[in-house]
């Protein structure tokens, strides 16, 4: 019989208990019991300051719960670092050390706030697989915290544990590299000289976690129709994403981001009928512009969501609306249902694994079978048969790779204003080896949205790999990073940057890109290779070593071949491979 008292909710689940502590309780029983319930005292510490509460401390072990990832990893940080301070008091034989492990799932609290579910054991898990004075991460909690740490999590490999039907992704983080980049702490971006704003995802209210995908592709439409509009400066997707189900203050966000406004709501999906509310705020006062709620049948979700972006609009700058309206409004499918397929597959893609990506495809497939015109479905099926090369997924990379490129000159063809399907065969295009067709796409897609960064990132990436413009490609990428500067991609766009600076024999400026890149991805091997062979170019010898060694460990089978699959001219690869060989790499 079902709890009547018990509520389903998605958590962050941080489970930690004690190393060795048979042996520290055969060895002195009260010194044990005193020192567990002092490190206790310093979990329920930290824990509290992250905005968490401890739900049970049996036996050895501490469970608490945390409304964000982002709250949970940093409480488990802090009592790391925490707990390193007070052993390094005592003597090696009485310090007591924790592993620690972190989830993001459902759970189910009852009333007494005890918690149980799939996500707490995933946690309980995790923790196992932890080693002493580390924290170990899931991969759901990995993609919530990326961009909010000085050092990445280092991948630690899928695991299969037991009672837990798919394997456990896990990411490291050990207390040596922790470094935590708190909001308050980092240097606030300039704002732009025009209106600018962040679209913050929109809460899921519908009480039912299979409608995320609808509340995800509600935020990103109106996202996409904002950026339409030349005079206002927008952040990308994928960098107002990392906030989601944080619970930040939209100050924090605005100063982190460099906007003036920030955009939040929620959706509460039912039956054939939506309601959304949302509101605008003016992050320099806190104060709220105008806020709104809209319920409507579901067949004018496209008007809603235009008469939100407009509603956006009027209120920020009023004098741009009536010249710009007409240019931004976009193509939209002759069928709901076509949509609604496209935003299942988007929020599969997203999450950037395997099964996922197949998932996207066979949902993006769905929705051209009901409206074969519907341009951006076939851009984002490209975009996801692309992305089967790029991350070695494919079996068939060749036949991939011409099936992405059919389906985005189809997108193309079907709407040459949508600066998506120019995005993707950009990126297509490049991998084929034809590089004036990608630069002409990219160039096209940023003609089109220069509000997109994935428009100057994909530029970038046409001019950086084989167009030789390298120039343009710092500039682009430097567009890309700041329409979109907590970007998960951005390790990518950072490592392009590098590259140019290293093609154009500026090795020192190399540098510092070549580190954001591997700050962002601790396990990109092309940002340490470029760093690698800047340093060997700059003749310091000692940190090039230094460098290829860790390359080596990462990748053990490090050779020039690792970069064969890149199709840029052969002096670029010659000069790079140059640098590499003078650090150490065999011929």
């Amino acid at each position: 019989m079902s709890d009547q008292h018990a509520d389903q909710r998605l958590a962050a689940i941080l489970a930690a208990d004690v190393v060795g502590y048979s042996r520290l309780m055969e060895a002195d029983e009260r010194a044990t019991v005193a020192t567990l319930d002092a490190c206790r005292a310093v979990f329920k510490e930290r824990v509290a300051g992250h905005g968490g509460r401890v739900v049970d401390t049996a036996g050895d072990s501490v469970l608490a719960a945390f409304p964000s990832a982002i709250g949970a990893v940093e409480a488990a940080v802090a009592i790391q670092e925490a707990l390193r301070g007070r052993n390094e008091a005592l003597p090696e034989q009485e310090r007591m050390r924790f592993r620690i492990g972190v989830n993001l799932g459902d759970v189910i609290e009852k009333k007494d706030g005890s918690i149980y579910g799939s996500g707490v054991n995933v946690a309980a898990r995790l923790e196992g697989l932890a080693e002493p004075g580390s924290v170990m991460i899931s991969e759901d909690v990995h993609r919530q915290v990326m961009g909010k740490l000085a050092r990445d999590f280092e991948h630690a490999g899928s695991h299969a544990v037991k009672n837990v039907a798919e394997p456990v992704t896990a990411y490291r983080l050990t207390i040596e590299n922790i470094g935590v980049a708190q909001a308050s702490k980092q240097e606030r971006l300039a704002l732009p000289d025009k209106p600018s704003i962040a679209v913050l995802p929109f809460d899921n209210m519908s009480g039912n976690a299979e409608q995320e995908y609808f509340s995800d592709g509600i935020s990103e439409d109106i996202i996409t129709g904002l950026s339409q509009f030349r005079a206002l400066f927008v952040i990308a997707r994928n960098s107002t994403f990392v906030y989601k189900g944080s619970g930040v203050d939209v100050r924090q966000v605005a100063g982190e981001l460099g906007v003036r406004y920030v955009l939040e709501g929620s959706v509460r999906k039912a039956s054939n009928r939506v309601r959304i509310t949302a509101q605008l705020i003016d992050a320099a006062s806190g104060g709220h512009i105008w806020a709104e709620r809209y319920d409507r049948e579901l067949d004018d979700i496209f008007a809603l969501q235009d008469e939100i972006t407009e509603r956006v609009v009027s209120a920020i700058s009023p004098a741009v609306l009536d010249a710009e309206m007409q240019r931004a409004l976009r193509r939209r499918p002759d069928s709901l249902a076509a949509h609604d397929w496209l935003l299942r597959g988007l929020w599969h893609l997203q999450k950037y694994k395997k099964p996922d990506n197949a998932e996207a495809q066979t949902l993006f497939r769905k929705a051209i079978e009901i409206d074969a015109n519907f341009a951006q479905a076939h851009a984002w099926l490209a975009n996801s048969l692309w992305r089967d090369v790029w991350l070695n997924w494919s079996t068939a990379p060749d036949e991939s790779l011409q099936a992405a490129y059919d389906s985005a000159k189809r997108a193309v063809a079907l709407d040459d204003r949508d600066e998506f399907g120019h995005v993707w065969l950009s990126y297509v295009c490049v991998y084929l080896g034809r590089h004036d067709a990608a630069l002409a796409a990219a160039r096209r897609a940023v003609e089109l949205n220069p509000g997109n960064a994935y428009s100057y990132a994909a530029l970038g990436a046409a001019c950086f790999l084989g167009g030789g413009e390298h120039e343009e490609a710092i500039l682009a990428l430097d567009a890309a990073l700041r329409l979109s500067p907590a970007d998960p991609s951005r390790f990518v766009w950072f490592g392009g940057q590098a590259m140019s600076h290293y093609q154009l024999r500026r090795y020192e400026d190399a540098i510092e890109p070549a580190r954001q890149s591997i700050q962002v991805r601790h396990g990109y091997i092309m940002g340490r290779a470029l760093l690698t062979a800047s340093l060997a170019q700059l003749e310091r010898d000692q940190e090039a070593d230094a460098q290829l060694a860790q390359i080596m460990h990462l990748k053990p089978d490090f050779s020039a071949d690792s970069f064969a699959h890149l199709t840029w001219p052969d002096a670029e690869r010659d000069h790079f491979l140059d640098g590499l060989h003078q650090a150490g790499l065999p011929e």
